[in-house]
């Protein structure tokens, strides 16, 4: 699932992070938009088309090198898709502030960490595993799936967590993880989707 957008597909294929950035800022979806308003302030990501790099298996649509800060897309029709992109792109924006976070950023980490172990042992006690549902896997995948997989953030808003859902207790960290205002579009629209 996602949006195509074939000019996104081309920024990926000319390794055009500007143009990345501004092509998932432009998403309808609103979360997808600010991933890419986020991506903006991103130096140093390089793309690449490289279905070789993901090994075989074809529902692996893309990946992002933490050693390399490279992001991979088995096609141009997965480099033109915004969610595919924007995984991907969530793993650059929050994979170094969730392994090494800043003092200012240590709570909202410890917040999701404990989220991430709510959600599994939600899902394990349910008799889902990590291998059913992608964003299980570990703490950057679910980080990364919650940010893009829209199927995901339905679930998570029908997990009951702490007088709110996982979803919202999710948007929160995340917003003070990237140091996101409340008074921002991606907050509000995310606030008002805990209450729908």
């Amino acid at each position: 699932k996602g949006a195509i957008n074939p000019s996104l597909g081309d920024a990926i294929a000319s390794n055009d992070w500007p143009s990345i950035a501004a092509e998932l800022g432009k998403s309808k979806n609103p979360i997808i938009a600010r991933i890419g308003q986020l991506a903006g302030n991103l130096r140093g990501v390089n793309t690449e088309i490289n279905e070789a790099v993901l090994g075989p298996n074809p529902r692996v649509y893309g990946g992002w090198s933490k050693s390399t800060n490279r992001i991979f897309m088995r096609s141009m029709q997965n480099a033109s898709n915004e969610s595919h992109v924007g995984h991907e792109v969530a793993h650059a924006l929050t994979y170094h502030a969730i392994k090494n976070p800043r003092p200012d950023q240590k709570a909202a980490v410890a917040r999701l960490r404990n989220l991430y172990r709510f959600t599994k042992s939600s899902f394990k006690k349910a008799g889902y595993t990590e291998k059913q549902i992608y964003g299980l896997k570990d703490e950057y995948e679910f980080v990364a799936e919650a940010y893009s997989n829209a199927d995901f953030q339905t679930i998570l808003a029908a997990i009951p967590y702490q007088k709110q859902t996982v979803w919202g207790a999710f948007t929160q960290a995340v917003a003070d993880l990237l140091g996101i205002k409340n008074s921002n579009a991606l907050t509000e629209f995310l606030a008002l989707s805990e209450e729908l």
